[in-house]
Order: C-alpha cells, then structure tokens, then sequence
C-alpha cells in the first residue's frame, strides 16, 4: 500500500493498470501478417477495420481519409465561430501528433506553419528541422480563422515552485483564468522529460517528482476544462529491446513503470479535484462508462476500471438510446449557480420548459456572443431573461463570475465542442494506449525474428527503432479519432457514429 496525496493506493493497482491495457491490445488486428517467418507483409494501415470498429469502442469511428470531408467539417466550423483554434502542447510526441493531424488536414487546406521568424508551407517542413522544439502556428488562407497551433513544452523543471514559473504552467494559469482565451480544444502530454531530467536520483524519489508536477498541473487543466475541452494523451511506451541494444542510461529502461505509475497519479488527483476536493465545478460532469469507450471525459480512475474494480460510486450516466446525454431534473429540484460571489441564482427547471434567471435590480449580465464581442443586457427587477432559441433548442448560458460562456448546439447532435451539452472536464484519452502497445508487440515480433534491417522494421510506419515515439500507424489512428470528436455532430454522419 502505498500513499498517495492523503489517500491510500493500492499498489496491485498498478499491475492490473499494465495488465489491462496491454489485455486491449492482444484484441486488435494485427498490420502484419507473415507468409513465411521472413517474409512479413503489411495487410492493413489502420487497427481500425474497414467497418469503423475497435474491440473496446461502443461506437463506428469515421474515417475522414478524404480531404473534402475534412474541409467541410472546418468550413461548418468557421460559419459559426469567428475563429476555431486547436492547440498541442507538450514535447517531441505531442509534435508527432500535431505533425500527423496537419498532413491528414493539409489537403483543402496547404497551410503555412509560423515558426519563430519564419514561415514554410507545411509540406515543405522537413519533421527534423531544427527549430522543431519551437512554437508552431498553422494557417490556411482557405481556411480564415482556423489555426492549429504546438507549443513545445517539457514540464521537467526540478521543483513545483520552479514549474510553477516556466512558460507551460504560466500559460496553462492564464487559459484557466481567463487572461487569455483558451483554445477550443486543447491537446496535452506530459512525463517522459520528467524521468529523464531525474535519472541520477534513487528511483523511488523518481516516482514522487510526477506527484508534485501533477498536483501543480492538474488543477489548471480542470479549470480550463470548464471554459472549453481539455484532452490529456497517454504516453506511448518504450520498446525495451531497443534500449538494451542501444545500451540507454538505466533511467529509460524503466520509462514504462514510470509512465503507468505517473498516469494512475495524475488520475488521482483529477478525481479529487472533480469530486470537490479542490474547488467544485460549477457546471455538471459528464462521467464516464466503466470501460474504455472512444474518448472519455472523467476525472479519476472509474474510467478504464471494469465493473467490479476501481469504479466510484457517484459514476452516473444518463444515455438515452442515440440522443445526447441529458440531466433531468424534476418539478422539485433546483440547479443553484453562483453569480458572484455570495450571490445565487436558483433555476426551476422541468421538461421542456424554458430556463428563467432571476435577477436581482441593478445586476447586469455580460454574455460573449463570439470571441471579443459582449451582448450587455441589463435586467432589473422582476423581469426575466429572455434567451435566444435557434432552430427548436435552446442556448443555455451559465454566467459565474467574471465569465461567460457560449455554446453552439448542432441541429442534429450534440456539439461535443461545446461544455454545456457534452459536459465540464478533462478528457482522458486511454484508447490510444492499447494502439500503441499493439504496435510496439508487432516490433518485438520483429525484432525475435532477426528481422531488424526490414524495411517494415526500419519506416517510420511502425518507427521499431525508436525507443518511445510512436510510429505514423499509432498516430494515424489518434487523428481519425480526433477528427471524429471535432466533426461528427456537425456533420451527417450515422446516429451510431462516435461523438454525434
């Protein structure tokens, strides 16, 4: 048993955490098959099988391998947002999916990347430039308003109050209070830095450094996961062959036990802070199944735990056949939301009545219709505030202090961009995990084979040289999924589809 932040951690959890994803992994469809021991061929480019279908998703993920798709997703998008900017932040394997998410976007697109001083059409951009550990922004005259940026950022400073200062933690603080505008889907990975600036110290001292950056770190991401959508990536695991032949300082070789601890950590402590052990999040969270489904927002642990372990017992769902989860409150209940500070407005909600916000005489309500623009409506007493309804819905704006915020509800799903209909918090993105690991397993089957000079073995497709980066399948895969979240409920797609 180990502690963990004031609570008790059962350290068989860890094993079963290993156990279990690697399980996952076993299920998916193999990219090769072998004719003959020597002889591998590449059957299939993506563990997704035609039919849109992975093992442990309860849902049919979209392809979106044509350009024209994309670019209609994006055209919706920018008709009804001024702006629609999507931002990677972390180090060289947050760069990968950045740099793989741009080329399967570039299509319509033929962005230009911003980096430091200069400016290079993306196909231009060779992935080993050398100002690559730079920040990055991607815009498209085809495309006006929409940018994709990358911020390279470690997170590895020695201590919380020197992380506390770095340029990651500064901007997370600002995204979260609202200094500055958060992006609309925020993109995030953190730990491999962490082991690797601590490899001279005794391992078990190893393991509490990510303790420390999470509970720096993590309270920011659920902040900013109640002003828009924050997704958290796993880091992918080590090819441990290929850090004996390369004989790597000792600190690598354990990389893995270091990531499965550090993300069981980092739920820990989004667990806390979403079940009001930090600050309470003033808008309901959207909880997760207890199994792995396509990308969840959770706060803790329930999420990949099966039924009979690891789940919480305030996880709910509300899932009406194909319609979007909904919270019903009944004639008696009330939805109490802080206005400012002391003050509360209390609204009466039953079905499919309208949402009345009393108002105290004198207060006003500031409302941000779009980015930079405020709708003022003064409201005195006894009159009520008349919200706009677009296309049989309504818009419903939860107002807190000093903050507003504005969701676009799709005629035909939920919006799952926006926090009101598909919930407050942070995104745990474990489907990526078994892909990665299914990739490293056909590496090892590889590399047993002697085969380590094919080029199956050598491409970056499966990239089986590389210690820990993921290869193009892996981070083709993700950005299928990730298109899916950003696309599906704006556009037609079938009712089974994932995120619609």
């Amino acid at each position: 048993m180990v502690s963990l932040g004031g609570g008790v951690f059962d350290g068989d959890i860890l094993v079963w955490f290993i156990l279990y994803y690697r399980s996952l992994a076993a299920l998916l469809p193999p990219l090769l098959s072998y004719p003959s021991s020597d002889s591998p061929r590449l059957v299939r480019s993506s563990r997704i099988d035609e039919g849109g279908v992975l093992p442990f998703v309860p849902c049919t993920i979209m392809p979106y391998h044509t350009s024209s798709s994309i670019s209609d997703c994006f055209t919706h998008k920018l008709a009804t947002h001024s702006s629609f900017h999507i931002h990677f932040m972390g180090d060289s394997k947050i760069r990968e999916l950045f740099y793989v998410f741009l080329e399967r976007i570039d299509g319509k697109h033929h962005f230009n990347v911003k980096l430091g001083n200069d400016t290079v059409q993306f196909l231009g951009l060779d992935e080993k430039h050398p100002k690559l550990k730079e920040d990055m922004e991607a815009t498209s005259s085809a495309a006006q308003g929409l940018r994709v940026g990358f911020s390279f950022r470690s997170f590895s400073e020695g201590t919380p109050r020197k992380l506390r200062e770095s340029q990651e933690v500064k901007q997370l603080a600002r995204w979260a209070s609202g200094e500055d505008p958060p992006p609309h889907l925020l993109v995030i990975g953190y730990a491999t830095w962490l082991v690797i600036m601590m490899r001279f110290v005794p391992f078990p001292v190893v393991l509490s450094f990510p303790m420390e950056v999470h509970q720096v770190v993590v309270p920011l991401l659920h902040k900013i996961s109640q002003r828009t959508h924050v997704l958290v990536v796993p880091q992918h695991r080590t090819r441990s062959y290929v850090g004996s032949q390369k004989k790597v300082i000792d600190v690598e070789v354990y990389l893995d036990t270091f990531f499965d601890w550090s993300e069981i950590a980092f739920r820990h402590y989004l667990d806390r802070w979403s079940r009001g052990e930090g600050e309470a999040s003033p808008l309901p969270r959207r909880q997760a199944s207890a199994t792995p489904v396509f990308m969840s927002r959770t706060s803790g642990m329930d999420l990949v735990a099966p039924s009979d372990a690891l789940t919480h017992h305030n996880t709910t769902w509300a899932l009406i056949e194909d319609e979007y989860l909904k919270q019903h409150v009944t004639k008696d209940e009330e939805m109490v939301q802080h206005v400012t500070e002391g003050e509360e407005m209390v609204q009466h909600v039953t079905e499919g009545e309208e949402m009345v916000q009393h108002v105290t005489e004198g207060e006003e309500m500031v409302q941000h219709v779009t980015e930079g623009e405020e709708m003022v409506q003064h409201v005195t007493k006894g009159e009520a505030v008349v919200q706009h309804v677009t296309e049989g819905e309504e818009t419903v704006q939860h107002v807190t202090e000093g903050e507003e915020m504005v969701q676009q509800v799709a005629a035909d799903g939920v919006d799952q961009l926006s926090v009101r209909e598909s919930g407050v918090g942070v995104w745990w993105w474990d489907t990526s995990l078994p892909l990665g690991l299914a990739s490293i397993a056909e590496c090892q089957q590889l590399y047993n084979l002697g085969l380590i000079l094919h080029p199956l073995y050598i491409n970056k497709f499966l990239k089986c040289t590389d210690l820990h980066h993921a290869g193009t399948a892996t981070l083709g895969d993700q950005v299928t999924m990730l298109l899916n979240l950003l696309c599906n409920s704006v556009l037609s797609v079938p009712k089974n589809a994932c995120c619609h």
